[in-house]
């Protein structure tokens, strides 16, 4: 027992990074993810006992996670339905097709749901067992190959074959139960990256089918690939910054851009760390009021940055890197922000009978900076008191203000705007 105490102590060790990364891909929450990678753990320590080493510990951890963090969207009462267009070694079914999913082979067929269960006893019995090998009991593709005595090429033409016609089977139930592939809020933190067309952006897929029925997530995102070309150009020679916010929304997009040094060795160490930044370094963070709620974060081609937020102090908020892609001679970072109302970026309908719009940043040392508010199209009557102009985006004005500012220059913007 002693022994197998130490081994659970080394696995814990080598993988509690990865179950980390695992999390705060799906809940965007430190501390959410913390504590479900407890609970990963203390159900690998109930039933350590159980498992028999034959190769595939990771597969095992990553079953009990899935069904970890799906229990925890339905204690929330979430309804998960995410895309099935992934097909890579990392996937599983909880990614493609779930609406409650367990890890448990078992248990899992009895939480399936029944039209999701239908789907998949619908399949012809090839593509039946590869959509299971590959997705239920998470087998690679050489894998389920040897498992089900075909070759490799069948089941990967199987496995594609049987997710398009569950697809089929399901779009009528979709529509009927008007369940997208991903929420509104988590849609929102990608549309930035979606419309700057950053080529290496996650969930590409989902976004897109989730546009195709959400007309308010679309607006946003038309607007956006409107607004970007028109944009003051970053000058990879300085320090630039440019905020984007839509305040009826309380969301706004953020992007720093700067010049670093010594990107070979940082792209070095992140090799040797396996992209983990380690607890005593900090690479790119940043603090802000706690008002702020911090969303998805993504570097120059749109990889996915993740990062741990702590509050060393009452209303302040510290954001640490804590892994990363790549870093690049000239770094871009994007982010996007939950915005309370009435902080820097707000909007009043005042007694005189007109909408006061503004907005206001202070970056604390020289930079090239834009401010953009974005305002519905309805508007009337625009006129700029503080700024540069307005911007046509589609279904919605961008109102703007945009140059160099000193250290410790604050740039502002306001503006007054009637309504139909």
């Amino acid at each position: 027992m002693e022994r197998d105490k130490r081994e659970l102590e080394t696995v814990i060790r080598e993988n509690t990074r990865w179950l980390m990364q695992f999390m705060m891909h799906r809940c965007g929450s430190w501390e959410t993810a913390e504590d479900l990678v407890q609970e990963v753990w203390l159900l690998v320590y109930r039933n350590w006992d159980r498992y028999r080493e034959d190769g595939r510990l990771s597969a095992w951890l990553k079953r009990i996670a899935q069904n970890v963090f799906l229990r925890y969207l339905r204690s929330r009462g979430t309804v998960v339905f995410l895309s099935m267009e992934a097909e890579t070694e990392d996937s599983s079914l909880a990614d493609i097709l779930t609406d409650g999913i367990t890890a448990e082979d078992q248990v899992m067929a009895a939480e399936l749901s029944g039209v999701v269960r239908d789907a998949l006893n619908r399949l012809p019995e090839g593509q039946q067992k590869a959509v299971i090998c590959r997705f239920l009991w998470d087998m690679s593709i050489p894998e389920a190959a040897e498992f089900l005595q075909v070759t490799e090429g069948t089941v990967k033409s199987n496995t594609s074959r049987g997710l398009s016609a569950m697809r089929k089977y399901l779009e009528p139930e979709r529509k009927m139960k008007g369940v997208m592939n991903m929420e509104c809020r988590d849609v929102m933190q990608y549309l930035y990256v979606y419309a700057a067309g950053l080529p290496e952006m996650d969930k590409r897929a989902e976004v897109e089918e989730h546009l195709r029925g959400c007309p308010e997530c679309r607006k946003m995102a038309e607007a956006l690939g409107k607004l970007i070309p028109q944009m003051m150009v970053v000058d990879e020679g300085c320090m630039s910054h440019w905020s984007i916010d839509f305040p009826e929304k309380k969301i706004g997009y953020g992007f720093i851009g700067f010049p670093t040094e010594h990107a070979d060795w940082c792209n070095r160490k992140l090799a040797e760390w396996d992209g983990h930044i380690p607890e005593d370094y900090n690479w790119f963070g940043n603090g802000f009021n706690d008002i702020i709620e911090p969303g998805r974060e993504f570097d120059n081609e749109g990889h996915e940055i993740l990062f741990r937020v702590s509050y060393p102090q009452k209303g302040y908020c510290q954001q640490k890197i804590t892994w990363m892609h790549k870093v690049y001679p000239y770094m871009r970072l994007y982010d996007c922000k939950w915005i309370k109302e009435g902080y820097w970026c707000k909007i009043e309908n005042k007694e005189d009978g007109l909408y006061h719009g503004t907005m206001d940043n202070c970056f604390g040392q020289p930079v090239k900076t834009g401010q953009y508010q974005m305002i519905p199209k309805a508007a009337e009557n625009i006129r700029i008191t503080q700024g540069n102009g307005v911007l046509d985006c589609g279904e919605y004005w961008a109102v703007y203000a945009e140059r160099y500012t000193g250290e410790n220059e604050t740039i502002v913007l306001k503006y007054t705007f009637t309504m139909e």
